[in-house]
């Protein structure tokens, strides 16, 4: 997965629920409650698990993230500029998305609304929201 992408939980989660979870998981549950970059996660998994935990860290955010409870967001500094929340079993694909001209691929079904200030695109075939 790219670090362009900041990685947060949907809803924030109470951590207590974890207790007894290794520290470092406990730790990247904590730095998803803030949202962070998948390299740093992988560093603090690293850094007080060991690297022969790495294969336990994905399996577990391939789990959070296809139940819907992580979000993928795009930032330039402080500033959220896009959204992307799962709706059902998400998978990441990074075909969609292209570095060279900086487009996304949008299902041609998707249409925009908006929420209070905020707009988002769904589309019936997508898995996901963009706000």
């Amino acid at each position: 997965m790219s670090d362009l992408f900041t990685l947060q939980f949907k809803e924030y989660v109470d951590l207590d629920e974890f207790s007894d979870c290794c520290l470092g998981l406990q730790q990247v549950l904590c730095a998803l409650n803030e949202g962070t970059k998948e390299s740093e996660l992988r560093q603090i998994i690293v850094e007080t698990e060991g690297a022969d935990y790495l294969p336990q860290l994905e399996q577990h955010l391939n789990y959070l993230t296809g139940i819907g409870q992580v979000c993928y967001l795009i930032r330039q500094g402080e500033t959220e500029l896009a959204r992307l929340i799962p709706c059902s079993t998400f998978e990441y694909h990074p075909e969609f998305y292209t570095p060279q001209n900086e487009q996304y691929v949008i299902s041609r079904f998707a249409y925009c609304h908006r929420e209070d200030s905020t707009f988002f695109w769904r589309s019936a075939l997508g898995k996901s929201i963009v706000s």
